[in-house]
C-alpha cells in the first residue's frame, strides 16, 4: 500500500522502507517555466519566466528568475514529502518499523546543528527522520543496536543479493514448518470484518449504494468539500489539530468550500434582516471582526466566497430563510439506519430552517460545473437521506430541499426520491 492510499487508516505495524530515495524532483529542461497560483503571503505567484535570448550569438542566458522557480519548486516538493511522512509515520498502532541506506556522507548532513541549512540540503525522508534520532544516541557499529524508551536503531551491513534455487527452497521449508506447527503464530492476525459496521455516513451511503458495502466512516467537513465536485458530504464543529506544516497546503476547492461553509455558519443572520442595502460590505466587515477576534484565521477570510454570500442573503431563498424563527446551520445528527439495522447513520445538514411547521432544507455547493441537468441529479439521493433523517427525528415534514450553488448564485430545487429507509 502506498503512503497516500494509508491516509485514514490504522495498523497494529507499519513499515516503510526505501526511506533513502532521493524525493527531489529531476531538473526541468524546458524554457518555459509558469508559476500563477499562490500558496499563502508567503509564496506569490512567480508569474511566466523565460531564458534571455541574444539574437546575434544565437544563445540563451538564464537569470534569477529559473532560480526563484527552482527553489519555489523545491519548497513545495519538501513541504509536500514533509506531509506525506507524517502521514505514513502515523498509521501505526503498536510499532513502526523504519528502514533505509546510509550513504558515507549522510552522517555529516544529520550532524549540522543549523536547521535551515539542512532543510534545504534534505535529500529524503531518511535525512528528516535521522536527525531527531541522532538527539537521543548515536549510530551504533554494523551488527550492533541501542535503544531508548523511545528509538531502536540498529545497523545492518549490506550483503550483495544472490539468485540461489538452493535457498528458495529452504525459506519454501521453513515457512512449511511454521504453518504445519500446532503453537500459535506470532503475526497479526486481523479480526473477521464485521459486515454491519457501527456507524457509517450519508456520503458513503450515496457513494457505496451500487455495491451494498458500508465502510465504518464518519463524516467531515472537510471530506464534504473533497467530493463536493461529485458527493457532498460532512464535518463536525471540531477537528484534531493538525502540524502546522499541514496548513501550508496550497489553496484548493477544498479549502474555499470549507472557508465559506463554515463563515455561513458563524454568521449573525440578525444583522441582515432588516438591511435594505446590499449587505456585501456588512458581509465583510463581519469577516474582518471575526478575523480580529481570532474565530477566523487569516488564510480562511482570504478564501471565502463574500460575492457568493451576498448573493445568497440577497436572494428569495435566502430572505425566507431570514424571516424564519427557527434556522439550524451546520445541524448534525446520528440516527440508526433501520430498527433492524445496527448501523448508525451520520452527518451535518448546511442549513434548515422552519416556514409554516414544516424544514426547507439547503445544502451550499462550491462546484464549479452547476448545469442543471448534472449539477442537481449529482446530489439528489444526498439530500434525500437528508430529508428522510430530518423528519424521522424531528418528526416535522420537509416541505422544500433547495440545492444553492454558490459560484453561480443560483437556487436549484430537488425532487423529492426514495431512500431505502423511505
Amino acid at each position: 500500500m502506498t503512503m497516500h492510499k494509508s491516509k485514514g487508516l490504522e495498523f497494529p505495524v507499519v513499515i516503510l522502507m526505501n526511506l533513502q530515495t532521493s524525493m527531489r524532483s529531476p531538473v526541468h529542461r524546458t524554457s518555459l517555466r509558469m508559476n500563477i497560483s499562490a500558496s499563502g503571503d508567503e509564496n506569490p505567484p512567480l508569474g511566466l519566466y523565460l531564458p534571455s535570448v541574444r539574437r546575434r550569438s544565437h544563445s540563451k542566458m538564464d537569470s534569477y528568475g529559473r532560480d526563484a522557480h527552482e527553489i519555489r519548486e523545491l519548497r513545495m516538493n519538501l513541504a509536500e514529502n514533509t506531509r506525506l511522512l507524517y502521514v505514513a509515520m502515523t498509521r501505526a498502532q503498536q510499532r513502526l518499523c523504519m528502514i533505509g541506506c546510509v550513504r558515507d556522507k549522510d552522517p555529516d548532513l544529520w550532524a549540522v546543528r543549523d536547521r535551515a541549512a539542512r532543510i534545504w540540503k534534505t535529500r529524503s525522508m531518511l535525512d528528516m527522520i535521522m536527525p531527531a534520532v541522532l538527539g537521543h544516541m548515536d549510530i551504533p557499529a554494523p551488527g550492533k543496536s541501542v535503544s531508548d524508551n523511545l528509538w531502536r536503531l540498529s545497523c545492518v551491513e549490506g550483503q550483495p543479493i544472490t539468485d540461489s534455487d538452493e535457498e528458495v527452497l529452504h525459506v519454501d521449508d521453513a515457512i512449511g514448518s511454521v504453518i504445519s506447527e500446532d503453537a500459535p503464530m506470532l503475526m497479526y492476525l486481523p479480526e473477521a470484518p464485521d459486515t454491519a459496521p457501527v456507524k457509517t455516513s450519508v456520503s458513503t451511503l450515496v457513494r457505496d449504494r451500487s455495491t451494498g458495502a458500508l465502510p465504518q466512516e464518519e463524516e467531515t467537513v472537510t471530506e464534504k468539500r473533497e467530493t463536493e465536485e461529485v458527493i457532498h458530504t460532512f464535518r463536525l464543529d471540531s477537528t484534531v489539530t493538525r502540524p502546522a506544516f499541514l496548513d501550508e497546503e496550497k489553496a484548493s476547492a477544498v479549502d474555499i468550500g470549507s472557508a465559506t461553509h463554515r463563515f455561513l455558519r458563524l454568521l449573525d443572520l440578525s444583522l441582515f434582516r432588516d438591511e435594505a442595502a446590499s449587505p456585501y460590505y456588512r458581509i465583510r466587515e463581519e469577516a474582518e471582526r471575526m478575523e480580529a477576534e481570532g474565530t477566523l484565521s487569516h488564510e480562511e477570510a482570504r478564501l471565502i466566497r463574500y460575492q457568493g454570500v451576498s448573493v445568497f442573503l440577497e436572494s428569495d431563498l435566502g430572505q425566507r430563510m431570514l424571516q424564519s424563527e427557527e434556522v439550524h446551520r451546520e445541524w448534525s445528527f446520528t440516527m440508526q439506519l433501520a430498527p433492524d439495522h445496527p448501523t448508525l447513520v451520520q452527518g451535518i445538514v448546511d442549513c434548515a430552517f422552519l416556514e409554516e411547521g414544516q424544514w426547507v432544507l439547503i445544502d451550499y455547493k462550491t462546484d464549479r460545473d452547476t448545469a442543471r441537468d448534472t449539477f442537481v441529479p449529482r446530489h439528489t439521493l444526498q439530500m434525500n437521506w437528508y430529508r428522510t433523517a430530518l423528519e424521522r427525528l424531528t418528526h416535522r415534514p420537509v416541505r422544500e430541499m433547495w440545492l444553492y450553488a454558490l459560484r453561480a448564485g443560483i437556487a436549484y430545487p430537488v425532487p423529492r426520491v426514495r431512500t431505502a429507509q423511505d
